[in-house]
C-alpha cells in the first residue's frame, strides 16, 4: 500500500497563503499612505459655548455685573448675608449702555441687547477693547458675532419682568 504524505502538500500551500497574505497588506498600506498623504488635517478648536456660558454666567450671576443683589438675615445669627440672585437683572444697572471693566475681565468684546419680553423696555450694552476707557457701540462689527440668547427677569422696582438677554461675542 502506498500513503501519501499529506504534509509534503500542505506546506507550499501554506508558504503561498502566507506571501500572498503579505503581499496584499504591504499594497494595502502604500495605497493607504499615498492617498492621505495629501490630506492635511487643520483642527482649530473653537470653544464658542464655554465662553459664552461663562460671560452669561458672570454677567447675570454676580452683582458686580447686572445681578440682583438681595440680603437675608439669619434668625440665630446677628450677621446680615448678601447674595446675588442668578438670572435676575437689576433695573437700575441695566441702564448702563458701557459694562465696566471690573465686571467681566476679557480679552474679546461683546454686546448685550436686553428686551422685555412684552417689548416695552429695551437697551444695549457692551464693553471696550483692553486698553480703552471708552469706546463707540460696534454696530457694524457686531453684525457678525455668533450670538445665543438667555431668558433672564429683571427686577424693576416690586415687579419681576420676563426679559430676553441676547449676548453677542467677538471671535477673536
Amino acid at each position: 500500500m502506498l500513503h501519501k504524505n499529506k504534509r509534503g502538500v500542505e506546506q507550499p500551500q501554506v508558504i503561498i497563503y502566507v506571501l500572498y497574505t503579505v503581499i496584499l497588506a504591504i499594497a494595502g498600506i502604500y495605497i493607504a499612505f499615498n492617498f492621505l498623504g495629501g490630506i492635511d488635517l487643520n483642527v482649530k478648536f473653537e470653544d464658542h459655548t464655554t465662553r459664552f456660558n461663562t460671560l452669561t454666567a458672570r454677567l447675570v450671576g454676580t452683582s458686580e455685573c447686572l445681578a440682583h443683589e438681595t440680603s437675608y438675615n439669619a434668625p440665630f445669627d446677628q450677621r446680615n448675608f448678601e447674595y446675588s440672585v442668578f438670572g435676575v437683572l437689576d433695573r437700575t444697572k441695566v441702564d448702563d449702555s458701557i459694562v465696566t471693566q471690573n465686571c467681566v475681565s476679557m480679552n474679546r468684546q461683546f454686546w448685550l441687547e436686553l428686551t422685555y419680553i412684552d417689548e416695552s423696555f429695551s437697551t444695549n450694552m457692551w464693553n471696550c477693547p483692553r486698553g480703552q476707557a471708552t469706546c463707540g457701540e460696534p454696530i457694524r462689527e457686531m453684525q457678525s458675532w455668533p450670538s445665543r440668547e438667555y431668558p433672564v427677569l429683571v427686577q424693576d422696582g416690586f415687579e419681576l419682568i420676563p426679559a430676553k438677554l441676547e449676548v453677542r461675542l467677538s471671535p477673536a
